[in-house]
């Protein structure tokens, strides 16, 4: 049901500096007082929920899975880390980036 249309979707991709700019991103959203999520190297963390990453960006399924939890729970800027190989294996595809 593509819930990334229901958010602002910001995608970081590079050889380096992907982690650094979500976090800067991040704190520039929050900042402007939305209320913001991130998907990267460290963890995944949304309104004060936070769970370590199996990958910098996440499976299909479940990255899929975790835009709706987010997007239910009143997330309305999502930062993510996008991996080259994520891309290739077109983990992202459904994802509607602003």
């Amino acid at each position: 049901r593509f819930p990334s249309r229901a958010m602002k979707m910001i995608g970081v991709t590079g050889t380096s500096g992907k982690t650094t700019t979500t976090y800067l991103l991040e704190s520039i959203l929050l900042a402007a007082g939305l209320r913001v999520g991130v998907l990267g190297t460290i963890n995944v963390r949304y309104l004060g929920k936070v769970r370590d990453s199996e990958h910098t960006t996440p499976m299909a399924g479940e990255l899929q899975k975790t835009l709706a939890e987010m997007r239910d729970a009143g997330v309305e800027a999502v930062v993510m880390e996008v991996s080259s190989h994520a891309l290739k294996q077109r983990r992202v595809g459904s994802v509607d980036f602003d």
